[in-house]
């Protein structure tokens, strides 16, 4: 699809989403010294864009004579200097305006919550169906941890019997394997713009679909992803009078102050969270760190069930072939390490992008395969330019879930270079990707980190490093 879209434009200067989402006003600037005849934004999803009426603005004063977004499935929108004056900078504007009251209908709802139904006994099912809400507000994902999370936990049900009601707002590979029912709900255009906002909105969306248009009578209990500003999982259990298990991945208010550009409305993002935690059923994390923090939050220690993460033992195991791979990138006699990830400020490609030029000063024929895209792969990218190693080192790009294994068999030496939390607690993730490492029966070098720590024991099952080194 990219392809096309360049040969439709063979004077374009493209952006993809990730550099689209960081690079704000940088974006401008650079563009409007470069002048190019063409500005091309590609995007998962138009419906599905953040701020795309925000890009559409910078994009109209970019300086380039024909500026477009376009998404994966080759949707076009034109942005242009009078359309951003008469109607996208207004339609901000009064988004702007009217997210206060919007935000204080949903404070009402959320602060009443607790009780609404107080005095209604939990009902107690035995038809053993799931409703399963994946709300998170990041699209497009075709592979990565939260996709191999999914399908893990909905596969575990599945194998216990359980019949699954799977909601969400987006599409996720390989799902439907392990489920009855998928239904992908449309986004709000409403409050697009004020992401948290938007966030908020689709509570309603949930509410008014599951009650429509689910038996909710049958369902066991609700099974819910936690994402920013959504408390929909705990209204319908409440409101049917079911059980509430909310699955806890990290604090959003810390993800997006630590990892992110902070949150406008973190005071409320804080409260729903808060809310979730407190008046569920049952909390669901990866370590035992986690774990800690919710006890010291205030969360009954006797309704926190700690699950790792693991990996698909069909998928990943030692006998998949990688040499098609290894043909392709020329690495038939070559040492290849290797990192998958989708590039996360926390994953530590950057640091790995470091070291490389240490190992190849000891090991000349060593090569790098760098699995996947993500936010900081540009800044990975960067590094190896400066080294000048550019001829040694592969970025794959975008490869789905199911292509992961022969990328990995690929690799004789497998890295997860993760890093410390940038406020200096302590590490409470559960990497897949570790565990899909050990899967492949492969050599692991990992930083001593929380979990990752306790997993990788130093020169038994791999190499346990300082973080960031």
């Amino acid at each position: 699809m990219k392809t096309k879209i360049a040969d439709k434009y063979p004077d374009a200067v493209f952006f993809t989403e990730d550099y689209v989402k960081q690079m704000s006003l940088t974006l401008l600037k650079e563009t409007r010294k470069e002048r190019p005849d063409s500005l091309i934004g590609f995007v998962y999803d138009l419906n599905r864009l953040p701020n795309k009426d925000y890009w559409k603005c910078i994009f109209a004063l970019s300086g380039a004579r024909k500026k477009y977004l376009i998404d994966s499935l080759n949707r076009e929108e034109k942005a242009t200097f009078t359309g951003a004056i008469l109607h996208t900078m207004p339609k901000i504007a009064t988004e702007k305006l009217l997210s206060p009251f919007l935000i204080k209908k949903h404070l009402r709802i959320i602060r009443d919550l607790s009780q609404l139904f107080i005095q209604e006994s939990i009902t107690k099912n035995r038809s053993k169906k799931i409703l399963f809400l994946r709300t998170d507000f990041a699209f497009g994902m075709v592979a990565g941890g939260s996709v191999a999370h999914l399908n893990g936990v909905t596969k575990g049900f599945k194998e216990n019997d359980y019949d699954i009601i799977f909601v969400s707002n987006d599409q996720i590979p390989m799902i439907e394997e392990n489920i009855r029912k998928v239904h992908i709900l449309e986004i709000p255009q409403q409050f697009r713009n004020i992401p948290e906002v938007w966030a908020l909105k689709f509570n309603d969306s949930v509410i008014k679909f599951c009650e429509n248009s689910i038996d909710m009578e049958k369902i066991d209990f609700v099974y819910q992803r936690y994402s920013l500003n959504n408390y929909s999982g705990l209204f319908l259990a409440r409101q049917f009078r079911v059980p509430f298990v909310v699955e806890y991945n990290g604090s959003e208010v810390w993800i997006g102050r630590s990892w992110g550009r902070g949150l406008k409305y973190p005071a409320l993002a804080e409260e729903i969270e808060t809310i979730n935690l407190r008046e569920a059923n049952l909390v669901i994390v990866v370590s035992d760190i986690m774990k800690q923090e919710l006890i010291e939050r205030g969360v009954k220690e006797e309704k926190i069930l700690v699950n790792p993460n693991g990996y698909d033992e069909y998928l990943f195991h030692p006998d998949i072939d990688g040499s098609e791979i290894r043909r392709k990138f020329g690495f038939e006699s070559n040492l290849v390490i290797g990192f998958i990830g989708t590039f996360g400020k926390w994953h530590g490609a950057e640091t790995l992008a470091r070291a490389a030029p240490y190992i190849l000063n000891e090991k000349t024929d060593a090569r790098f395969l760098f699995i996947r895209e993500g936010i900081t792969k540009p800044e990975t990218e960067r590094i190896i330019r400066e080294e000048k190693i550019e001829d040694k080192v592969i970025f794959t790009g975008l490869i789905p879930q199911k292509e992961a294994p022969k990328y990995l068999a690929a690799c004789d030496i497998l890295v997860a270079p993760h890093v410390q939390n940038p406020d200096g607690t302590e590490f409470f993730g559960s990497p897949t990707k570790l565990f899909e490492y050990m899967g492949m029966g492969k050599a692991i070098v990992a930083s001593k980190l929380g979990q990752i720590g306790q997993v990788i024991k130093h020169e038994i099952n791999g190499l346990s490093v300082a973080p960031g080194i």
